[in-house]
């Protein structure tokens, strides 16, 4: 979700003049220590050596993306696993405000391992067009709880049984930045098999995609936007010629964050 149009590229920062602490610097003479003294280090054994290969982990994890500490799961083991980083974590809440309230369902089905459920809207719906995203829409003044109105839409968009659905527990919420919507995502399992039926005035297709493709290096993509002159990662994940961009991508990118440091 979001809008390409309403986003300017960042300009890169001009190139710096050497200095001490820029890469393009000369070289430092060395110093020479005196006979019999030693090299100054922490007590702890940290210190800039530390400093330099804990930046080099992190750089590692990031290259090679977000939820990479987790290895090949089955469907119930990434279910147990969800349910347990989300009830073990204070979850974000964006208190009630002019932003208009939306639930979706992150759907875990099983396809011999486990898949993540999507759903590419049409080019005539209000909001959003086009676009690839979660399952799920406005919260209505019916809805007795976010939850349920997630599981409402799903049903009426893709033909998503309320009663086929395991709830697992909700991510932090998310904001649009250009359509002013707050979104809370719940992640829930699906069991059994499910016939998707795409309604055909908001959602298009239902595409599905393997867990294991968004774990892989490189799959998530980040670009740096501005927008109202504050700049921001907009991140993106390709996969069978679709894109998956904006605050559904934070969605996924927040999911797989539960598991950055997975045995």
């Amino acid at each position: 979700m979001g809008s390409r149009s309403t986003w300017r590229w960042a300009r890169r920062a001009p190139s710096c003049s050497p200095g001490p602490c820029c890469a393009c610097a000369p070289p430092r003479p060395r110093r020479r220590r005196a006979p019999g003294s030693r090299a100054w280090r922490c007590a702890s054994g940290s210190g800039f050596a530390g400093e330099r290969r804990s930046a080099r982990r992190r750089a590692s994890r990031a290259a090679r993306g977000p939820g990479a500490a987790l290895g090949p799961v089955r469907l119930d083991e990434l279910a147990a696993l969800t349910r347990q980083r989300l009830a073990a974590r204070e979850r974000r809440v964006v208190p009630p405000g002019p932003l208009v309230r939306a639930a979706v369902l992150v759907p875990l089905v099983d396809r011999g391992e486990p898949y993540l459920v999507f759903a590419k809207r049409t080019d005539t719906v209000g909001s959003h067009r086009g676009q690839i995203g979660f399952p799920g829409g406005t919260v209505n003044p019916g809805d007795a709880s976010l939850l349920e109105a997630a599981l409402r839409e799903c049903e009426e968009e893709i033909g998503l049984p309320r009663a086929a659905v395991e709830p697992l527990g909700a991510l932090d919420d998310t904001e649009t930045f250009a359509t002013n919507f707050v979104i809370t995502p719940w992640v829930g399992v699906v069991r059994k098999p499910v016939a998707w039926r795409p309604d055909g005035e908001e959602i298009e297709r239902v595409i599905e995609v393997p867990f294991k493709a968004l774990l892989e290096p490189g799959g998530l993509r980040v670009e740096h936007w501005e927008r109202d002159g504050v700049r921001r990662p907009v991140y993106f994940f390709d996969y069978n010629g679709d894109t998956i961009w904006g605050a559904t991508a934070r969605i996924v990118k927040h999911y797989l964050d539960l598991f950055a440091d997975a045995p």
